[in-house]
């Protein structure tokens, strides 16, 4: 008799559960991808940069030796190159390159000239 008072009590949260999991739940789930994707129509949007400007360029590779002669095969105007942070173990150092770019096609000339190259690991 126990047992057939459990079920009973059992049956009506069970059918509360199905209904979560079968109905209110996927509709959540299909508002929060609909909510995502306009966010990412929102991150498409382009920034008026106005040139010529000074551009940061954050460069990761093994010493500033290698950094210093990758950047001087990719830029062919004045440049700085400042230390900024190196790794915990000492294997990795970045550093932040400044260069005065006249153009979007020349700012991203360098970003993928920089990241081809042999010597540098990584370009922010």
């Amino acid at each position: 008799m126990a047992d057939l008072l459990f079920f009973r009590q059992l049956n009506p949260l069970c059918l509360v559960l199905s209904i979560f999991i079968f109905y209110i739940l996927p509709a959540q789930i299909q508002g929060f991808r609909k909510e995502r994707t306009h966010m990412i129509r929102l991150n498409n949007f382009m920034p008026n940069i106005e040139y010529p400007l000074q551009w940061k360029y954050s460069i990761i590779g093994r010493s500033l030796e290698h950094i210093d002669r990758a950047v001087k095969e990719v830029v062919d105007r004045e440049y700085s190159l400042q230390f900024s942070h190196i790794s915990s173990k000492g294997t990795y150092q970045s550093f932040i390159l400044l260069v005065e770019v006249e153009s979007e096609e020349m700012r991203e000339s360098i970003f993928y000239d920089l990241k081809k190259h042999r010597d540098i690991l990584h370009v922010l």
